[in-house]
């Protein structure tokens, strides 16, 4: 198949947005530089298009991205009933070769009973796993006193983890602060990740 180098340029420029380059775009010059008249061949064509794939790619690379979950029923409860930290929920950023920073917005819906207004629990944004603690983001909840009733709180709180590369796992939370705490349950719960080139 042949085709002009008008009809080249215009199925590139309906592609190519006007305008400066962004990030990684591949100059326009590279993207076409064949003259009107030129006999193109397939290998051509295919060239061009692998320059423009790789200059679209660069592009949506360097322009953040969400990441998350988000559990709105009651039917996955987690039992806070320990002072080590307790996985809730977890998920995996894919960061690529290149530095990323990460903000992160959590909560968790906590609920128990019998608290008597000593009791205190964290909650945290993990990096890796439940084990090895090395947080991101933390928030706290301390109850008022409940003889023989039930409370429940939604704890929002805020992360930042920079200079991410690679696949990382991000694990939202719960730990009680003292032994003699009340265990709690955790329902609701959600987590979401920003995440932008560097």
């Amino acid at each position: 198949m042949r085709i002009s180098t008008i009809q080249l340029s215009a199925l590139i420029a309906g592609i190519v947005a006007s305008g400066p380059a962004l990030a990684g775009e591949v100059p326009r010059n590279a993207i076409n530089d064949f003259n009107q008249g030129d006999t193109l061949t397939s290998g051509d064509l295919n060239g061009n298009f692998e320059r423009l794939r790789t200059g679209v790619s660069d592009n949506a690379r360097s322009m953040p991205w969400i990441n998350g979950f988000q559990d709105t029923s009651f039917s996955n409860p987690v039992n806070i009933n320990t002072t080590t930290w307790t996985q809730i929920q977890g998920m995996t950023v894919s960061a690529g070769n290149t530095p990323v920073d990460i903000s992160f917005n959590a909560h968790v819906v906590v609920e128990g009973g019998n608290l008597d207004g000593t009791d205190r629990y964290r909650f945290g944004i993990c990096k890796g796993t439940a084990s090895n603690a090395n947080l991101v983001g933390a928030g706290w909840w301390r109850p008022a006193s409940t003889s023989n009733q039930y409370q429940s709180m939604t704890i929002s709180f805020t992360g930042f983890d920079t200079g991410v590369t690679g696949d990382v796992t991000y694990s939202l939370c719960g730990a009680k602060l003292n032994t003699t705490d009340q265990d709690v349950t955790v329902y609701r719960r959600g987590l979401t990740a920003t995440i932008a080139p560097q």
